[in-house]
């Protein structure tokens, strides 16, 4: 699992900093999916409401 940091340094309403616990992520129609090791969606986001997504090493 990795940590990623979606939207870093951003604070509206539709757009927020979040930290997120993920295998790996994907993009699936309007939206991007973090899943596990086992394709499970940790958390699923509107694309649109994505500026930057950052991986952090730990």
């Amino acid at each position: 699992m990795a940590k990623y940091v979606i939207n870093s340094g951003y604070s509206t309403s539709e757009v927020r900093e979040r930290e997120i616990t993920a295998h790996s992520f994907k993009t699936v129609g309007d939206f991007i999916d973090f899943v596990d090791a086992d394709g499970e969606i940790i958390l699923r986001v509107k694309a649109a409401h994505v500026v930057t997504i950052e991986r952090v090493d730990e």
